[in-house]
């Protein structure tokens, strides 16, 4: 359910979201979310589930693999914000946070 939270502020946003994005085709790394600017800048969207009950990303392997993968998007310059159940339950500053960054990246246009 609180991923559908997500997915509802990402459509009020103006910009092209992808849904599981390859970003790093020689890892094969895929991105929950891609919000694509028109300068070609990107912010990356993770939600990371299962924080209660001991899911994927907080078990080692999944770690492991999840910081490899944020490491990467840095290499990159693509910011990542990143999404609980927790933060769901605050929508409007999810939608704050993500036109923080776009409002940034924007400066960039001038």
């Amino acid at each position: 359910m609180s991923k559908h939270i997500l997915e509802a502020i990402l459509d009020e946003l103006p910009y092209p979201v992808q849904q599981e994005q390859l970003f790093y085709p020689k890892r094969r790394f895929r991105l929950d979310y891609l919000i694509e600017l028109p300068n070609d800048k990107k912010i990356a969207i993770e939600y990371e589930g299962g924080v209660f009950s001991r899911g994927r990303h907080n078990r080692a392997g999944g770690f492991i693999s999840d910081c490899t993968k944020y490491n990467y998007l840095a290499v990159l310059g693509i910011p990542l914000l990143r999404y609980t159940v927790k933060h769901t339950q605050e929508p409007s500053l999810i939608y704050d946070e993500i036109n923080a960054v776009i409002n940034r990246l924007n400066q960039y246009l001038l």
